[in-house]
This record gives C-alpha cells, sequence and structure tokens, in this order.
C-alpha cells in the first residue's frame, strides 16, 4: 500500500463509500475512552442501598476529545460507539433481583439494561452491559445499578500493592 506524499503523521482509513482510502489523523486505538472505579487496596466498595437506582461510581482512565466526564456522569460528542461496562456485584445476604444498566442522564432514562440476580447469601455476579449507541447531539450518560436488597459493587480484597479494581467501562467510538 503506498502512501500519498505528505501523510505526515496520518492514518489509512478506508473512506466511507468504500471505494477508496482517506488519509485521517486518528488511528483506531486513539478512539478507544476508558472509565474505571479504581481505589486503593482494602477500600470499600460502593453501597447499593436497597431498592434504590445508584450512579455508579467512575472516573477517566484513559481521556479522549470527544468524552468528558464529571461527578461520575460521562458525556459523549456527537457519533456512533459501542459501550461495554464491566460491574462486579456482591450479594451479602438474601435473594437479590438486580441489574446494571446504561442510563441517558439528559433524557431521563434508562436505554438498556442487564439483570443480574443471585439467590443464596454472599454470592457475586458479573452484570456486562454492551450497548451500541448513537448520538446525534452531546449527550449525558451514566451506568446505574438497582437492587432488591443491599449490595455492594464488589468485594475489597487487602493486597497491599494492587489497587481495588471495580467497574470498568470502554467506549469505543466508530464514527
Amino acid at each position: 500500500l503506498k502512501f500519498a506524499s505528505g501523510a505526515n503523521g496520518k492514518f489509512v482509513k478506508v473512506n466511507a463509500s468504500g471505494t477508496d482510502f482517506d488519509y485521517v489523523t486518528d488511528s483506531f486505538i486513539s478512539t478507544i475512552g476508558t472509565l474505571v472505579d479504581s481505589q486503593v487496596s482494602g477500600t470499600a466498595p460502593q453501597a447499593l442501598v436497597a431498592t434504590t437506582l445508584t450512579t455508579v461510581r467512575l472516573a477517566v482512565e484513559t481521556a479522549q476529545t470527544w468524552m468528558t466526564v464529571a461527578s461520575s456522569e460521562f458525556t459523549l460528542a456527537a457519533g456512533a460507539y459501542m459501550l461495554q461496562a464491566v460491574v462486579p456485584l456482591y450479594y451479602a445476604a438474601g435473594a437479590t433481583e438486580a441489574y446494571v444498566g446504561l442510563y441517558d442522564v439528559t433524557a431521563a432514562s434508562m436505554l438498556k439494561r442487564v439483570n443480574a440476580p443471585v439467590t443464596v447469601d454472599g454470592d457475586y455476579t458479573t452484570a456486562t452491559l454492551l450497548f451500541p449507541l448513537t448520538v446525534t447531539t452531546p449527550t449525558t450518560y451514566a451506568i446505574k445499578a438497582y437492587a432488591s436488597n443491599a449490595a455492594t459493587i464488589g468485594k475489597a480484597n487487602s493486597f497491599a500493592t494492587i489497587n481495588e479494581v471495580y467497574t470498568q467501562v470502554a467506549i469505543t467510538k466508530l464514527a
């Protein structure tokens, strides 16, 4: 594949019609933003109060120009995205009905949710949310969790040199 003269710092991408190549400044790798809830080892996980829809604690791990984060909510610029969220849940006692979902803060509505129930005390489960998303105007979102009984987002360990990583979110900008 020949590179055009002067493609300085640009990457090859198939054009929108699929008939030729364009030279763009973004590479595929630069289009992934990540959010995480990472705490010092032994730090207690985020609590879920029974029957209360709760915003999952998040902070930027890998920043992107098309994404801003404030108070565990993230705003995406117009574009097409694939969102993947992995949320560990721990239930200390009782059968629990629970779910994790992508919440549109701007429109005050749940866009998609995945169930994460358990039937025994002291059980773990992991909710994985995978969701294609088209944003037409900048929109603010949050990952929300709900449990019918008290629960936590993960369970603390005490590995002295390793941070606790509770929730992880990867957002890939497709277009």
